[in-house]
């Protein structure tokens, strides 16, 4: 005996919502991973190129502490100032010196890390291109409601966590027309 269904209230229509909602939010689960890989690589960038000034201004500091040991050496020497003052020069500028070395192992941190989320040999180099100074464009100084318009629409997490909530409805949905009678043709 062959039964047909003629009427189930739209519960095969919330099922296949369903499955379509919850498809759509796998998808942007994806994207948003691709997103936050993207933006891993690019923070790890920025982080390269403070690194790489922060070892530049350190060797920076270091000429002014040795330029400022010399001038205390050369005072000592003429009788115009104490020996305190010639070790206290020493002191800055060893002190200078182990800042520097700091910077440069962060560099070399940041410059691995990089390389790493590249998928590079930690060993091999690379050269960064330092930024243009020429940002802040009028369509990067957007306000925050066309930003927060835009992130609504283009943003992975944002778009997965709607799907989740449409698949959850679709799901509630389904459940209760379960329950309902169903017309079935004999």
């Amino acid at each position: 005996m062959l039964k047909n269904l003629i009427f189930d209230f739209g519960k095969r229509l919330a099922d296949l919502n369903q499955v379509a909602s919850t498809w759509r939010a796998t998808g942007f689960e994806y994207d948003e991973t691709v997103q936050n890989y993207v933006y891993g690589l690019i923070g790890s960038y920025y982080a390269l190129l403070n690194a790489n000034a922060d070892v530049e201004s350190a060797a920076a500091s270091l000429k002014v502490a040795q330029t400022a040991r010399d001038t205390a050496n050369k005072k000592f020497k003429a009788g115009s100032v104490a020996k305190a003052d010639v070790l206290k020069a020493d002191t800055t500028l060893a002190s200078r010196d182990l800042d520097l070395e700091r910077a440069k192992n962060n560099r070399e941190i940041a410059k691995g890390a990089l390389l790493n989320k590249l998928s590079f040999p930690a060993d091999q180099e690379i050269q960064i291109a330092d930024l243009s100074s020429d940002i802040g464009t009028p369509q990067e100084t957007k306000t925050l409601d066309e930003l927060f318009a835009q992130a609504q629409k283009t943003r992975p997490d944002l778009l997965r966590a709607t799907a989740n909530k449409d698949s959850a409805w679709h799901r509630r949905n389904s459940a209760f027309l379960k329950n309902l009678p169903s017309q079935v043709a004999q």
